[in-house]
């Protein structure tokens, strides 16, 4: 089974580590879909999950091989993968979802504990890159200690990926 990765808002599939190469040598081939909007491209971003699936549909249409593929996405990643089999079933044989959620099942407020939005709005104002990282790892990680190297890595990729806010919102 071939697998395709998609991760949350505001993540750059450098968030996934070493996870996709553990994935391939389980499984074969393997392919990391960013978002619209994550590498800084901010013109005509799509703004629906439909839009969204559509935009990284293409992408996956014009890398698959053939065989059967599977998808994995995280957090928003979910919400469009739950779209993308829902409108095109053909697609993937499997889908795994973590910690997605549908506004078709119940409310945003539902969804999320109320400190959680509290600290993703307040990491999201925040001008220092470090404890914003701090704050979503320390948020969405309960096994993996949060070490000043895998804190560092994720500012590294922070820097790297140019998402500006607007695009974010």
């Amino acid at each position: 089974m071939n697998w395709v990765m998609l991760r949350g808002l505001g993540r750059h599939s450098d968030h996934w580590g070493d996870f996709p190469e553990k994935m391939k040598n389980a499984f074969g081939e393997v392919i990391l879909i960013n978002l619209p909007g994550i590498a800084g491209e901010t013109q005509n971003v799509p703004i629906s999950i439909s839009e969204i699936t559509d935009y990284i549909r293409k992408e996956y249409l014009s890398k698959k091989n053939e065989g059967e593929w599977g998808i994995l996405a995280i957090s928003l990643g979910g919400m469009i993968a739950l779209d993308w089999v829902d409108r095109y079933p053909e697609d993937f044989k499997q889908i795994v979802t973590i910690n997605s959620s549908t506004n078709s099942l119940s409310k945003f407020y539902e969804r999320m504990q109320p400190g959680a939005i509290y600290t993703i709005l307040k990491s999201v104002m925040s001008q220092n890159i470090r404890k914003r990282e701090k704050s979503i790892l320390e948020l969405t990680c309960n096994l993996l200690p949060i070490t000043d190297q895998v804190l560092d890595r994720a500012v590294s990729i922070f820097n790297r990926m140019t998402i500006d806010r607007k695009t974010f919102f």
